[in-house]
C-alpha cells in the first residue's frame, strides 16, 4: 500500500450515470452505491456521494462543517456565495443554538436552519432559503381570508339588494380577491347553465368578449380549454398557447392560461380562467392558489343562489297560499254578484265584478313573479299613445311568453310597431333578413343567447339603436348589465316591473332622458 495514490470513490445512482454533471477524471472510481463504495475502498481512500451533492445542489441548499463554536472548517461553493451578513449570522445561530432546526430572517428572506451533530468536534449544517415556502404559506392564508369574507353573506341585507346589486357585490369583491391575492390581471368567470349545458360568462376582466352566436358548453371537445375542465372536473395549465390544441382565443395576444373548474362537493357549477401574455409565467404555484380560491368562488356563488331560489321559493309558496286563501271569499263574492243580478242590481253586480276581477289579477300577478307585468290589465284601461314613442318600430326579444305579449300589447297601445321574437336567433335571423329597428327590448338572459349579444347584433344593424334590458333572477345578468352599460345601454328594468316604470324606460331610452329605474 506505500507509495499507492488514494483513490476516490464516488458514489453515482444509476439514474444520474452519464448525465453532464457526472463526468469524472482517470482516477476517480463510480460506484452505484455507498456500500460498494466502502467495500471497494482502500485506508486512505475517499469516498464522495454524487448523488448527494446534486440532491443539495438542486434543492438550493448550501452546507457547511462548523465547530461548536460556530467557526466554519469547511463550506461548499453555495455557502460560500451567501452574504457575509448570512453565514455570519448562520454561525451566531448555531453558536446559541437549543434546536436541531432554526429559523431567521435577514436580507429580506426566511432562512432554515438544519444542525446534526457529527462527531465531539464538527456540526453539519444545511442551510435552505425557505422564503419562496413561506411566502406560499402566507399566501395561502391570505386566500383564506378573502375566501371566507366572500362567504359572509348577510342574509337580511342581501334580500334588500336588487339582482344587479347583489352580483354587483359579489363580482367587486372576487375581482378585488383575484387582484390582490393571486395578482391576475385577466380572468373570467363562467358558470354552467343545467337547462342549456352552457357556460355563461358572469365575470370578466379584460378579457375580450366572444363574438355574437359564440358559445361554450361543457364538453371536452370544441369548447375549448374551458370546456373541458367543466365536462371533466379537472384543472388545466397551459404553458403555451401557440401549441396547445385545447386553446381557443381569449385575452388578446395570451401566452399562457390556467383554468379550474368551480366545485360544489363534486358537481361542477362553472370555471375561473387565468390567461397571461407572457408564456410560461403561470405555474403549478398558480394553479394550486387558484384551486384554492375557486372553492371558495364555487362555495359564495352556490350560497348567493340559494338565497335567491329561496326568495323565488317563497314568494311562490306565499302565492299558492294566497290563491288558496282567497279561493272561498272568492267564491262568496261570485255568489252575491249572481245574487245581485238575479235581484234585477246589475249596476251592483257589475261593480262587484271589478273587484273580483281586480283581486284575481292580484293574485295572477303574485304567482307570476317576476315572469310578468305588475297591474298590466289594470294599467292599460288607461294607457294613452305615448309622443316621443308613436310610429317608433320596437323590437322585443324575450323568451317568457307571458311578458312578451304583455309587453308587446302595451307598446303596441303606445302607438308603436312591434315585431316581438322569443329567442335571440330568431332576432338574429330579421335582422339578415333586413329588419331595422328603431328601439330594443329586451331580455338578459334567453335561452339562445343573451342581452349583451342582442346589443351587440341591434347596433351592428343599427348605429346607436336604443336599448332597454330586462332582467329577473340569475347570475348572467350582473355581467351583462356591467358590459352593456359600457357600451351605453339606455336602460335596465328589473321584472316585475309596472307599466308606467316600462313606458318611463322606453321614452328616456329614445329621448335621452333620465329614467325612474326601479
Amino acid at each position: 500500500m506505500k507509495g499507492k495514490k488514494p483513490s476516490i470513490h464516488v458514489v453515482i445512482p444509476p439514474a444520474l450515470v452519464g448525465s453532464d454533471s457526472c463526468e469524472h477524471a482517470a482516477d476517480l472510481k463510480p460506484v452505484e452505491d455507498l456500500a460498494q463504495a466502502i467495500r471497494d475502498s482502500a485506508p486512505g481512500d475517499c469516498i464522495a456521494d454524487a448523488g448527494a451533492s446534486m440532491l443539495l445542489r438542486g434543492l438550493g441548499t448550501a452546507a457547511a462543517m462548523v465547530n461548536h463554536s460556530g467557526e466554519v472548517s469547511w463550506a461548499d461553493d453555495r455557502f460560500n456565495a451567501l452574504p457575509e451578513a448570512v453565514r455570519d449570522e448562520m454561525c451566531r445561530q448555531v453558536a446559541d443554538r437549543r434546536s436541531p432546526r432554526i429559523r431567521f430572517e435577514l436580507e429580506e428572506r426566511l432562512w432554515e436552519l438544519h444542525i446534526a451533530d457529527c462527531n465531539q468536534e464538527s456540526i453539519g449544517i444545511l442551510l435552505v432559503d425557505a422564503s419562496a415556502a413561506a411566502e406560499l404559506i402566507r399566501r395561502r392564508a391570505a386566500i383564506d381570508a378573502a375566501g371566507m369574507s366572500l362567504l359572509r353573506l348577510d342574509r337580511q341585507a342581501v334580500a334588500q339588494l336588487s339582482v344587479a346589486d347583489r352580483l354587483q357585490r359579489l363580482d367587486v369583491a372576487i375581482t378585488e380577491a383575484v387582484h390582490a391575492n393571486l395578482d391576475f390581471d385577466h380572468f373570467e368567470i363562467r358558470l354552467l347553465s343545467p337547462d342549456t349545458n352552457r357556460l355563461e360568462l358572469v365575470i370578466s376582466e379584460a378579457i375580450s368578449p366572444m363574438r355574437v352566436g359564440e358559445v361554450l358548453y361543457a364538453e371536452a371537445k370544441g369548447n375549448g380549454i374551458s370546456g373541458w375542465v367543466a365536462a371533466t372536473g379537472r384543472p388545466y395549465l397551459c404553458r403555451d398557447v401557440r401549441t396547445d390544441p385545447l386553446y381557443e382565443e381569449g385575452l388578446d395576444e395570451a401566452m399562457c392560461s390556467l383554468t379550474v373548474p368551480l366545485k360544489v362537493g363534486d358537481r361542477v357549477i362553472g370555471v375561473f380562467n387565468i390567461e397571461c401574455d407572457t408564456a410560461g409565467v403561470l405555474d403549478e404555484t398558480d394553479l394550486e392558489l387558484s384551486i384554492r380560491f375557486g372553492e371558495y368562488v364555487a362555495s359564495a356563488l352556490h350560497l348567493l343562489d340559494l338565497l335567491v331560489v329561496e326568495r323565488i321559493t317563497t314568494s311562490e309558496a306565499t302565492a299558492n297560499r294566497l290563491t288558496e286563501t282567497m279561493a272561498a271569499p272568492l267564491k262568496a263574492l261570485r255568489a252575491l254578484q249572481s245574487e245581485l243580478v238575479d235581484a234585477g242590481h246589475e249596476a251592483q253586480a257589475g261593480t262587484l265584478q271589478q273587484a273580483v276581477d281586480a283581486i284575481n289579477a292580484c293574485v295572477d300577478m303574485c304567482a307570476a313573479g317576476p315572469r310578468s307585468v305588475i297591474d298590466a290589465e289594470q294599467d292599460m284601461r288607461t294607457l294613452q299613445a305615448e309622443p316621443a314613442l308613436q310610429g317608433r318600430s320596437v323590437v322585443v326579444v324575450e323568451d317568457e311568453e307571458r311578458i312578451r305579449d304583455e309587453v308587446t300589447r302595451i307598446m303596441t297601445q303606445l302607438g308603436c310597431t312591434v315585431a316581438a321574437f322569443p329567442t335571440g336567433g330568431a332576432f338574429f335571423g330579421a335582422l339578415k333578413d333586413g329588419l331595422i329597428p328603431e328601439l330594443v327590448l329586451s331580455d338578459i338572459r334567453l335561452g339562445d343567447s343573451s342581452g349583451y349579444e342582442v346589443l351587440t347584433a341591434a347596433r351592428e344593424a343599427a348605429q346607436d339603436v336604443p336599448v332597454v334590458l330586462m332582467t329577473g333572477f340569475g347570475y348572467d345578468p350582473n355581467h351583462t348589465i356591467v358590459r352593456a352599460s359600457a357600451e351605453g345601454v339606455q336602460g335596465v328594468l328589473l321584472k316585475p316591473f309596472r307599466v308606467h316604470q316600462l313606458v318611463d324606460a322606453m321614452r328616456a331610452a329614445i329621448t335621452g332622458e333620465t329614467a325612474n329605474r326601479r
